[in-house]
């Protein structure tokens, strides 16, 4: 990769995008690098010898290609989010630990499902992340600032060489907004119980627990939740009651 005459801008080379047209077909020929929070960036798209610059949100480049182009129908388009390994900060790596730590030996579909109520309680943005997993009596792995799990018969400080590929893929996949196993199951609880599924099964858990781990009277007061699923040995939910 190297890149062009823009000083902003990465060329990527020939990666083609699903944009049909009527017209002309859209191919993506670069994006702009040193974007903080990739919240914008910049693309440039070859259409028969012009250059048209899209400039926007990265999930929404396809609308503003249908805004010039109002005949274009977007196909399904690549993954443009760097993989979270390439991109690495104390964010992300306090959620790869928390979820190794709550289930990192678990398979995919319950570490999706903790990363998931993890990620819906810091309301989809990283930045809270960490004040969210260190609010008190709410993770029990986290304790001072640091993230504990029993790893080869020690419990220690987790740290990020511990961390599965699994785990890693875990995150990504929430964090690409992928539709995991444990929503599919709450909206069908949902469904099975008469009970709205905007409210108790959109967008997946908030809460988690391990019934082995907890006293019976814990398990005696999540009774009265309705709508609750188990993925793996843990228990998910929306909403209380």
């Amino acid at each position: 990769m190297h890149k062009n005459k823009k000083d902003s801008v990465l060329q990527v080379g020939a990666i083609t995008i699903g944009i049909a047209m009527s017209v002309a077909v859209i191919t993506p020929y670069c994006y702009a690098e040193n974007i903080p929070e990739k919240d914008n960036c910049q693309r440039l798209y070859s259409t028969g010898g012009e250059s048209i610059e899209v400039t926007g949100e990265v999930r929404h480049i396809e609308q503003k290609c249908q805004v010039i182009f109002p005949e274009a129908t977007p196909l399904p388009t690549p993954n443009v989010e760097e993989n979270i390994r390439d991109s690495m900060n104390n964010e992300i790596e306090w959620f790869c630990k928390v979820v190794f730590a709550e289930a990192g030996y678990c398979e995919l579909d319950e570490q999706e499902a903790v990363a998931l109520a993890i990620w819906n309680r810091a309301n989809h943005k990283l930045e809270n992340i960490v004040s969210e997993v260190n609010k008190e009596d709410q993770f029990s792995v986290v304790r001072n600032g640091k993230v504990y799990a029993w790893i080869n018969g020690e419990n220690r400080e987790v740290t990020m060489e511990d961390i599965t590929d699994v785990t890693f893929q875990a995150v990504q996949n929430v964090m690409d907004g992928k539709e995991t196993e444990v929503e599919r199951l709450l909206k069908a609880k949902a469904a099975s119980l008469g009970l709205d599924q905007e409210e108790y099964a959109e967008g997946g858990p908030i809460y988690f627990y391990n019934p082995e781990y907890c006293s019976e009277e814990e398990n005696a007061y999540r009774e009265s939740v309705q709508c609750k699923v188990q993925v793996g040995k843990q228990t998910f939910y929306k909403v209380w009651g």
